[in-house]
């Protein structure tokens, strides 16, 4: 299972608050703080040669004396508040977390970074001390030339594809998986950009084989979030694009298997069009093929009769019906 912030809309994330530091940009994030981006951006900083260090809020003391207690490692507990050139020398070139702030603490703290990232500006970008602020969601935010609020990390549907595919990575590469990631990802991303979507996906794709190829089992097992029709849906749109590959790629391995059955030039003649004559046999289609067929000797009944399975599921697909496990029986075999 892949880490949610290694996903490529996350990672974006980092980059940017990555690239920002390294600008000496202070950023503002919002919400409880993220533990797992906090781990995520200690390695980065450290190639930019810069220490992220986190720091818990003491309602007892003021933002600057925090800030510098911890820098002394508490051993100066008496100490006044340090002027912010001061401060700003004692805190070095390394980037500073500050969390557990409580919305009381919000307004002191805006004012004090903004107040802090004015004093530092003239210094250099990599030699001045950045600060990484997590605020309370509704708390008012510092503003400044050198502040950035860094928006929340929304999740795409390629990062939901992403990460069905490492966390399936192990299982066959067949029909089944493919359509288990597709109805997975279809069914999830109904809660994109929330992280929530990720909680479904995974969900989703502990799902019973059942689900795959069956809407009531799908509807059942949604618990009533999901409606009879809308399931026939969704299935749908996960199956069409697997399913329709299968398929094709079915009809190329029949040609291939039975090439000298086929006649070329081949002349095919639509209801209500032009004929159409085909030189390669790449371009027979099922109907093509079944038509070829027609009246064949006992040997090759088999082989017509999987052509009309193959016509019948893509007709299925091609009128927005799911096809059933039947069909994936079908596909999974080798052709007669």
């Amino acid at each position: 299972m892949i880490a949610r912030w290694a996903l490529p809309g996350p990672a974006r994330i980092i980059a940017d608050i990555t690239a920002r530091i390294a600008a000496g940009e202070h950023i503002v994030l919002r919400g409880p703080a993220d533990f797992d981006l906090r781990l995520a951006l200690e390695p980065l900083l450290a190639y930019n040669q810069r220490c992220l260090r986190p720091v818990l809020d003491d309602p007892s003391f003021s933002p600057a004396a925090v800030l510098w207690r911890e820098h002394t490692a508490w051993h100066a507990p008496d100490s006044p508040d340090p002027a912010l050139a001061q401060l700003a020398t004692a805190l070095g070139r390394d980037t500073w977390w500050i969390e557990n702030i409580d919305p009381a603490r919000a307004t002191p703290w805006s004012s004090f970074l903004a107040a802090f990232a004015e004093s530092v500006r003239n210094l250099a970008p990599s030699g001045r001390p950045t600060l990484i602020l997590c605020l309370p969601d509704a708390a008012p935010g510092p503003t400044g030339l050198t502040i950035a609020e860094q928006l929340p990390p929304g999740l795409t549907r390629t990062d939901l594809d992403v990460a069905a595919r490492y966390a399936t990575a192990n299982a066959p590469d067949d029909l089944v998986r493919a359509v288990r990631v597709a109805l997975a990802v279809e069914i999830a991303a109904r809660d994109l950009p929330g992280l929530a979507a990720l909680e479904a996906l995974y969900a989703w794709l502990d799902a019973p084989d059942t689900v795959l190829t069956d809407p009531a089992a799908l509807a059942t097992r949604a618990a009533g979030a999901i409606a009879g029709a809308e399931a026939s849906l969704l299935l749908w749109r996960a199956q069409v694009g697997p399913v329709m590959q299968a398929i094709d790629k079915a009809r190329c391995e029949i040609l291939r298997t039975h090439a000298e059955r086929w006649r070329l030039p081949y002349t095919r003649t639509p209801e209500h069009a032009f004929p159409v004559t085909i030189d390669t046999p790449g371009q027979l289609e099922l109907s093509d093929l079944i038509e070829q067929l027609a009246n064949p000797p006992p040997a090759l009944c088999t082989l017509l009769i999987r052509l009309k399975d193959l016509r019948h599921a893509r007709n299925k697909l091609s009128h927005l019906s799911p096809v059933t496990g039947a069909t994936f029986h079908v596909l999974g075999q080798p052709p007669p």
